[in-house]
């Protein structure tokens, strides 16, 4: 079997797939009742039903380009060693390892479910392969600082913003964005739920402190999760509520945290584009929102190897393994406190007027 080197990676929509795979799609996420019983992928959340459906559909513009997708037989059987060989072999012609380790893994995934009864082992096997030989098309450990440097960063940084009034616009959202990097690598939530915080919901003042929580049906796992900010950011949260954010305009007319100079709280791009200013001009590295979280899960793990297991549930991660995998990079696990509290500790003793 020979594939065409124009193969550009064009995979099928869903109302263009043939019928017995639109079936067999259709069938994973029935919901049926005690009789008939249910869809075995009926718990895939909404972002993971959309990415497998991608991958599902690229693996199927694949075959359909090399001449492949006999639409006589059974969605599963087209899954055999050959042609998943040559699907790899041509698509890791064109595009990053990563890439192609994600693609055979949603394929996977999916045959897992459609037939749970046939042994995928050789499946398994050759997508954990794939994964160990991929690596990052780019080297992201440049921006993954130490969280207390950041921290203390921060701190000194807002510190000098308070000693600054009157408060111009552009201080406000210097403050602004000084405090979102502090929050972010004290409460290391993604980007879409750190984006939606709003003050008296998920952002509410307990016994003089400031806690973050939000609902599992907003958390792309689905659990409940909570956070304290720590002691020594606490009073510059309190002083963005009451003397920054107010100044903002359009500020008044919605309970976003994070409000936009354009009356309306910024959106997760907007968020993306100041934090990556921000922590240019204060530590010389564009830092990506995304990056807070192994940021945090790195510095919770090198203060000790239980930490390790505090790193998991500091990110909302099930799977201790999706933490060690994707986010620590640990060096050396040898201290012993918690994060808040170190990075209380650590952090320079500097009044917040």
């Amino acid at each position: 079997m020979s594939v065409n080197a124009n193969w550009q990676g064009q995979g099928l929509p869903q109302e263009r797939w043939p019928l017995a795979d639109q079936a067999a799609w259709h069938a994973l996420f029935l919901i049926g009742n005690i009789f008939d019983g249910m869809g075995t992928a009926v718990a895939w959340r909404h972002q993971t039903r959309n990415t497998n459906a991608k991958h599902y559909g690229h693996w199927l513009g694949w075959l359909s380009f090399a001449g492949q997708l006999d639409t006589d037989v059974q969605p599963w059987d087209r899954v055999n060693d050959d042609n998943v060989r040559q699907f790899l072999k041509t698509e890791m012609e064109r595009v990053a390892s990563v890439t192609v380790y994600a693609r055979l893994r949603g394929l996977a995934s999916v045959m897992l479910k459609m037939r749970p009864d046939i042994d995928w082992q050789w499946l398994k096997d050759l997508t954990n392969r794939i994964k160990s030989w991929s690596t990052p098309s780019r080297d992201h450990r440049e921006r993954i600082l130490p969280a207390d440097q950041i921290y203390s960063g921060v701190l000194t940084q807002l510190s000098h913003l308070s000693n600054n009034s009157p408060y111009t616009p552009r201080l406000r959202l210097a403050y602004r964005d000084a405090l979102m990097m502090g929050l972010a690598v004290a409460c290391p939530v993604r980007l879409k739920n750190f984006a939606q915080i709003r003050v008296g919901h998920e952002l509410k003042r307990l016994n003089g402190g400031w806690t973050l929580a939000f609902v599992g049906a907003n958390i792309k796992n689905g659990t409940d999760f909570k956070f304290h900010a720590p002691a020594k950011l606490a009073p510059y949260i309190s002083r963005y509520m009451e003397s920054i954010r107010p100044g903002v305009p359009g500020a008044a007319y919605h309970t976003g945290l994070w409000a936009g100079s354009k009356g309306a709280p910024l959106s997760e791009i907007s968020i993306y584009g100041r934090m990556m200013i921000a922590s240019k001009n204060l530590f010389g590295v564009a830092i990506n929102p995304h990056s807070f979280r192994p940021i945090a899960a790195t510095f919770l793990a090198e203060t000790s190897v239980e930490d390790v297991y505090h790193a998991s549930r500091l990110l909302g991660h099930r799977d201790l393994r999706t933490t060690e995998d994707h986010y620590i990079r640990a060096s050396q696990l040898t201290a012993s406190r918690k994060v808040n509290r170190l990075l209380g500790d650590l952090a320079p003793d500097l009044p917040a007027k």
